[in-house]
């Protein structure tokens, strides 16, 4: 079932059961990432320069289009793109665009875990100091060296990870939509705080 005002409703987009398609998922997930991409253009312009960062956000515009243009085309009316893969190249096809699929999924992973951890880190730092009584050193906090003889970086991208997993054992897209609200007060706190800081180094 699909619920309005957080699943993105693509029209048709459902399967032999009734139930939404890929592009839903596809697209709703998407929706939930764009505050983790928001909050990091700001660093990433600041390490780049304001021009050869604006060229690389045209260029970064250019290759998506141009990718979901071609898939569009070529994918016609089918509303999954594996479809077409099977169509187009048999089960032989199908098997290889699922395998990609799937490996290129593990980049956006792996660096979400470790941008959730670098962000989680700082904060169970100041609990367990506030807990213990015990004050870390400022050097713990930027040391991402592996170290599991105590708290650390390390066993907060454990944390993170152990969280993930049990989250997304149980197959339900509710989670994630009632997940995804959260996300735009954060997103709204974001533009909020580049632009106070952006009028406050420009005064």
């Amino acid at each position: 079932m699909i619920e309005e005002g957080f699943l993105q409703n693509i029209p048709n987009d459902v399967d032999d059961e009734g139930k939404h398609g890929a592009l839903t998922n596809i697209f709703s997930c998407w929706n939930s990432m764009v505050g983790t991409g928001l909050a990091t253009i700001p660093w990433a312009y600041y390490k780049s320069g304001i021009v050869l960062g604006v060229l690389l956000t045209i260029f970064a515009f250019i290759v998506s289009f141009t990718t979901q243009y071609m898939i569009m085309k070529t994918a016609g009316t089918d509303m999954d793109y594996t479809d077409t893969l099977r169509k187009t190249f048999g089960r032989n096809g199908w098997n290889i665009g699922m395998v990609t699929f799937v490996i290129m999924l593990f980049i956006p992973i792996i660096l979400y875990v470790g941008f959730l951890a670098q962000f989680l880190f700082p904060i169970l730092t100041v609990i367990i100091e506030v807990a213990t009584g015990v004050d870390k050193p400022d050097s713990f906090i930027n040391d991402r060296s592996v170290n599991f003889s105590e708290f650390s970086y390390s066993w907060t991208v454990v944390i993170v990870f152990c969280f993930l997993m049990l989250l997304t054992a149980k197959k339900d897209m509710a989670i994630f939509i009632k997940a995804a609200t959260y996300g735009v007060v954060f997103t709204f706190m974001i533009i909020i705080f580049i632009v106070s800081v952006g009028i406050y180094g420009i005064s």
